[in-house]
């Protein structure tokens, strides 16, 4: 039998956090549903029927197991219900990204919030694996202090606004390539226009 067990206060933090992205993201979905589905349907991995069927029920699922997740009931189901989850996300997502598809929206968080696919979101999810496998972990026999609700607190709010920064990173990300890459384009012009404006004024050479 294993005696590995998990702190209560990093549960607890775990399934705060977890809960909460659960909750934005089926939120933001349901924010525009014909949207969504035209974001899975992009995705090509599901017929168009079956991406009109995941565009209505995952938004659900994301809410019921925000719900269980955060109630803390069937820890093990739940966590182990959302690393399938975030499995099956990482793998959409790196499907594409191995079809050079970097302009695809990963539709994450909903339409509100475009972010390309990309190999860092493949990371990010299997994080997220990570994170909810620990719920499938029994919890230490420990009474919670304030302490620890303090400690609670802010590595939640830490945690999130890491996320909306990530978030937005990636979002910007393809613009900053691209802007990269003008001003390199725009510094070669510049450099070839001065070496022709150059040639044309030196002096000749005697023969």
């Amino acid at each position: 039998m294993s005696n590995v067990a998990i702190d209560p206060a990093l549960q607890l933090a775990v399934r705060s956090c977890l809960a909460l992205l659960l909750t934005a993201a089926a939120r933001h979905k349901l924010g525009d549903l014909a949207r969504f589905r035209s974001t899975i349907e992009n995705y090509r991995v599901v017929p168009p029927s079956v991406a009109a069927l995941i565009s209505h029920t995952l938004p659900a699922l994301e809410v019921v197991l925000a719900m269980t997740i955060a109630s803390g009931m069937f820890p093990v189901a739940s966590g182990a219900a959302a690393a399938v989850l975030f499995t099956v996300y990482a793998l959409a997502i790196a499907v594409n990204v191995r079809r050079g598809r970097s302009d695809l929206d990963c539709g994450c968080m909903g339409p509100a919030s475009a972010v390309p696919v990309s190999s860092a979101l493949v990371v990010r999810n299997v994080f997220l694996v990570v994170a909810a496998g620990l719920l499938t972990i029994p919890v230490s026999a420990r009474e919670l202090t304030l302490m620890d609700d303090v400690a609670i607190a802010a590595f939640t709010a830490a945690l999130a606004a890491c996320w909306a920064a990530s978030e937005r990173m990636l979002a910007l990300a393809p613009r900053v390539a691209l802007a990269r890459r003008k001003t390199h384009s725009g510094a070669a012009h510049e450099r070839s226009r001065f070496a022709d404006i150059r040639s044309r004024f030196a002096p000749a050479r005697p023969s």
